[in-house]
Formats: C-alpha cells, structure tokens, sequence
C-alpha cells in the first residue's frame, strides 16, 4: 500500500472517530432514562414475553397497549380484583415469536372503577398448558 493512501485511512478514521458522540451506554445509564422519562409519561411494564406495555386511561375506556413475543403469538389477559376475582378473561391473536407484535387492547372504564383492579396479561404454556410470563399492572382511576 502506498504512503499517501495509508495516510488518508489513517486521518479517515481519525475524522469519523472524533465525530463519534461519547455516550455511556451501559446497562445502568439505560435504566436511569427509563426511569426519568416514566416521570413524565405514564408507566412502563414490562417482562421476557410483553414489552413497553402502557395503560392509558380516557373519560370512557382503559386502553392498554404493548409488544408481545409469544408462542404462535397467543396470549391471554384478565382483568382481576385486588382478591384475584375474575372479572373478565380473553384471549389476543398477534405476530408469533421470535417477532414482537403489537397489541391494543380496549376495556370499559366502568369495569374498572372498583380502585383495586389488576389487569393481568399472561401465556398458556405449551407444554402443559400451565399460566407462564405473568404480568399484572396496577389500572387506577
């Protein structure tokens, strides 16, 4: 390789690596923008099967929204008293895993003026049908 070219890579790579940004992205940095900007929106909830799921409350409904990277992409969800009490139970169809699909499910805010409500999203195994990747988020008025 001849001189002028190794000089030109070398000031090349100088160049794009001094324009590099230096930003901490470690797992404990990460954590702490979650933290900060779940002071500003409303909550995340999240587990190894649902991601970025929020629970948005209007004048008339309970909208809950997320990701869910389930088998052949089947998942349930309850809406529960603060006794485990069902209230409501139904089952959701979105994209199978290994994707993440998007989910919206929609509830009448009157069946969840009772202050202790619990909605429950969860999995049925597949093996043996057991309820697997619980996760309950807290609905209050």
């Amino acid at each position: 390789m001849n001189k002028p070219l190794k000089i030109f890579i070398v000031m090349a790579l100088g160049i794009a690596l001094s324009s590099c940004k230096n930003k901490d992205v470690t797992p404990e940095n990460k954590s702490k923008e979650v933290i900060e900007s779940s002071k500003t929106e409303s909550a995340k909830y999240e587990n190894e099967a649902f991601k970025d799921v929020i629970a948005n409350v209007t004048d008339d409904e309970v909208i809950i929204t997320g990701k869910a990277r389930v088998f052949e992409g089947v998942f349930q969800y309850a809406l529960l008293t603060q006794d485990d009490e069902v209230m409501l139970t139904d089952h959701y169809q979105t994209e199978g895993a290994p994707t993440w699909g998007e989910f919206e499910i929609v509830l009448e805010k009157d069946m969840t003026t009772n202050s202790d409500v619990v909605f429950e999203l969860f999995a049925n195994s597949p093996n043996d049908g057991s309820k697997i990747h619980s996760l309950r988020i807290p609905l209050k008025n």
